[in-house]
């Protein structure tokens, strides 16, 4: 088990260089910026005077539609046609609808949600309990809550975990106690494309294999005075 881990761990970083830094990154939390393969819901709520005006446009009074935001950021909307929202903020996205659907000659009550939110992830790997990619959505996420959403720690000790985080060419290294030590002053920002490897340090399993060695030898002791 103990030989497995190791060997994950040197293939993680195998694939994964960069500079260490001995400064933890500072971000400000950002507004989330629609990108390519979101997918947006179009929620609209039509005006009864208005409904014949939009019987080609939109079937029903109140229509709820998903869209999936395109390779060149566009989505495509029946009989509105191609719209580029990619890039944009929820708002402006709203604002770019509410131009196009004027100049259609509709003045719907509308809004938009991101139903899924495919564009922007990170990955975390490693001496977690469920790794795998997180998305980032509306909600800035942070170190110790991408943490937390794949179960914690595999190992209730953190004072041997260390955290390393790539990006863009460079590790920061934190190590675990530090992680529940974070407040609203230092906590670590997570962008798009950040890397995440939890590690176990050479020691603690060193003191597992040392445990294990002692469990044994006690078993010994006592099948031989049985």
């Amino acid at each position: 088990h103990v030989r497995s881990r190791r060997q994950r761990q040197m293939c993680i970083r195998d694939r994964l260089d960069g500079v260490i830094e001995w400064r933890m990154p500072s971000l400000e939390p950002q507004t989330y910026r629609i990108g390519v393969g979101d997918v947006i819901t179009l929620n609209m709520q039509l005006k009864e005077s208005l409904s014949n005006v939009l019987n080609d446009l939109i079937a029903s009074q109140n229509s709820q539609r998903g869209f999936k935001v395109q390779d060149d950021g566009a989505v495509s909307i029946p009989d509105i046609g191609r719209l580029v929202i990619g890039g944009l903020t929820l708002q402006e996205a709203e604002s770019a609808v509410y131009q196009r659907l004027l100049e259609v000659g509709v003045s719907p009550s509308f809004s938009i949600e991101i139903n899924k939110f495919n564009s922007q992830k990170i990955s975390i790997s490693g001496n977690v309990i469920s790794p795998g990619i997180l998305p980032l959505t509306l909600q800035p996420l942070y170190l110790d809550e991408a943490i937390y959403e794949s179960g914690g720690f595999t190992i209730s000790d953190a004072s041997f975990i260390i955290v390393r985080l790539y990006r863009n060419g460079s590790i920061y290294q934190i190590f675990g106690p530090e992680i529940y030590n974070q407040n609203d002053t230092n906590r670590i920002l997570l962008k798009d494309g950040d890397t995440i490897v939890v590690d176990v340090a050479d020691e603690y399993d060193r003191i597992l294999g040392l445990r294990q060695e002692a469990r044994a030898n006690s078993c010994l002791l006592y099948t031989s005075d049985a």
